[in-house]
């Protein structure tokens, strides 16, 4: 199951992942930087992300853009730009080029301002550019009575579990506590370096004799109550449901302890039989995502990186 291929590579890269990757050359696109390419989207600039905070009115603006200057630095996902080389797409690092824009907002009605600042994030967005950059801009909306900062950025060096890291670490420079831990932050340059290293000589065969080994033949295609009809994200719904504190701390607590798994294996175990049940089958197969920060490499920790990192 998944718990056999999530042990520590015991490998010499370590040694050679470095926490800085200052040179200007290209870089290997990881597998989830392959995946997205491989999809050849229409409009790969479109795949983006954006979020709105709300600063103390008080906010030190200077300081502000010094922190989020000094944390785009020490991130190598702020330096990388892509591009196609015949068929083929590409990455290199270039110079970090993210600064802190302002949009006074003073003027403009309060009843208005919600409109204003969705259209400026509307535009920003459409102005990333996987070539020659940006792709990330960060924008502080004063409206007055409340200061609020925009972040769009590219999911191509960013996604879910990179927002946390990024808020953290500028939040904590901004309150003059230096970064918000002690590890260094590994080089995404080398990290790339390094994975491509590690399939080249062959470190994943394990993973993939695992892989290959699965009951594919038994997966069947789930049944569908209307064949044909359009299967696209939009006509998808979310279904809730809650677990009652008996149940939550045996989840989280016990079973944990009991089984040596995480709580999320045991669920997805539980789902998993579920479906087979419904669909009278043998094996389901789950499309699984993770944050892509798991320490699989021995001696190297990417729990604090921000970029593209997401395991699919």
């Amino acid at each position: 199951g998944l718990a056999a291929v999530a042990h520590p590579l015991r490998t010499d890269t370590s040694a050679r992942i470095s926490r800085q990757s200052p040179d200007l050359s290209e870089v290997p696109l990881t597998p989830i930087q392959r995946w997205f390419f491989g999809r050849n989207l229409h409009d790969p600039e479109n795949y983006n992300l954006a979020f709105l905070f709300d600063l103390e009115k008080d906010a030190d603006i200077p300081r502000l853009e010094s922190a989020i200057r000094t944390t785009a630095t020490r991130h190598d996902a702020f330096r990388l730009r892509f591009g196609e080389w015949g068929k083929e797409w590409r990455q290199r690092l270039a110079q970090p080029d993210v600064h802190l824009e302002l949009a006074d907002f003073r003027r403009v009605e309060p009843a208005c301002q919600v409109a204003a600042i969705q259209e400026i994030m509307f535009k920003s967005r459409q102005s990333l550019d996987l070539r020659s950059g940006p792709l990330t801009r960060v924008i502080l909306f004063n409206m007055g009575h409340a200061w609020r900062l925009g972040l769009i950025v590219h999911h191509l060096i960013f996604d879910g579990a990179s927002l946390r890291l990024w808020r953290d670490e500028v939040e904590s420079m901004y309150r003059g506590c230096g970064p918000s831990h002690s590890i260094d932050v590994v080089g995404f340059g080398s990290w790339a370096r390094a994975l491509a290293d590690l399939a080249q000589k062959g470190g994943t065969r394990r993973w993939m004799e695992q892989w290959r080994a699965l009951p594919w033949g038994e997966v069947k295609p789930l049944s569908v109550d209307f064949a044909g009809d359009d299967n696209s994200y939009r006509h998808s719904e979310s279904l809730w449901r809650t677990l009652d504190a008996r149940v939550s701390r045996h989840l989280l607590y016990e079973l944990p302890g009991r089984l040596k798994r995480p709580a999320g294996e045991a669920l997805l175990a539980a789902w998993g039989r579920a479906m087979a049940q419904w669909a009278d089958a043998q094996a389901v197969l789950v499309d699984v995502t993770g944050h892509g920060r798991e320490n699989f490499l021995e001696g190297v920790d990417v729990s604090r990186m921000i970029g593209y990192l997401t395991t699919n």
